[in-house]
């Protein structure tokens, strides 16, 4: 199940009142699930029945990329998003680790879930 970005943004807004507007914070999640789309997906294959998004199309109502069980690597990204902005080194460093072992944990997950691409010859014979 996948979280759309009014829930994350939502959850944010609760969480962590900021004062950066809905519109910037939705650029962002579109950003980073491109990333995760270049970085991640692509270099797989792709499931069956599988839509790459329309990140042009990317609206509060869009559902994101990472599972609902991984969406934690957004309220972090977001909340380093923030801190960089905001100039707080202390909330920076915390959100951006806390988003670095999200990533990572769900780079782990999707990799044992789907067969990388053979690109080249085996490096090792």
């Amino acid at each position: 199940m996948a979280v759309t970005i009014s829930e994350v943004i939502g959850l944010v807004k609760q969480l962590y009142p900021c004062g950066i507007s809905d519109n910037m914070q939705k650029d962002w999640l579109r950003q980073l699930d491109e990333q995760i789309q270049d970085e991640v997906i692509e270099t797989h294959e792709l499931p069956e029945h599988y839509e790459p998004p329309d990140f042009d199309a990317y609206d509060m109502e869009t559902e994101l990329i990472v599972p609902e069980i991984h969406a934690e690597l957004y309220v972090a990204y977001l909340r380093m998003k923030m801190a960089m902005i905001h100039a707080d080194k202390d909330e920076y460093e915390i959100n951006s680790t806390k988003f670095n072992n999200s990533y990572i944990t769900y780079q782990q997950y999707y990799n044992r879930k789907h067969r990388p691409l053979r690109k080249g010859f085996p490096r090792y014979r």
